[in-house]
């Protein structure tokens, strides 16, 4: 919980771009599902985007301000246009990706190629414990 904490006050709680926002804030999980550790990516002060740091993990958390969608991005719907988007370079480096937003908590599972259809936890509430 502290991670996603300090990962959203890196994207000024999200904030939009035109609100002073618009930056993303990141961690990952490396290790297994049962024996993890969590990896703080460095805040990279990016708007709009935030470049994702492979590091052999198995998912991804990071956020997304309010003029962004609350899910993953695709190759065809990206900010940058890149035709990767999250869910390309989650299949490419394979591990999963979870988007935080003030819409709630969603993931993109890479084995599967599916988007959950509605937020794991609904609003902030993936600030709290479970």
């Amino acid at each position: 919980m502290q991670a996603m904490n300090k990962a959203w006050i890196a994207s000024v709680n999200g904030k939009k771009a035109s609100e002073g926002g618009g930056r993303e804030g990141s961690l990952n999980l490396t290790g297994t599902p049962s024996n993890y550790k969590i990896v703080t990516d460095n805040f990279s002060n990016e708007v709009g985007f935030h470049s994702i740091k492979i590091i052999r993990q198995f998912a991804n958390f990071h956020t997304h301000d309010d003029e962004s969608g609350p899910k993953p991005s695709t190759p065809n719907n990206n900010s940058q246009g890149n035709r990767l988007g999250d869910t390309g370079v989650a299949n490419k480096y394979h591990f999963d990706i979870y988007v935080m937003s003030s819409r709630g908590l969603y993931r993109y599972d890479w084995k599967s190629k599916q988007t959950s259809a509605k937020p794991l936890r609904k609003g902030r509430d993936w600030l709290k414990p479970c």
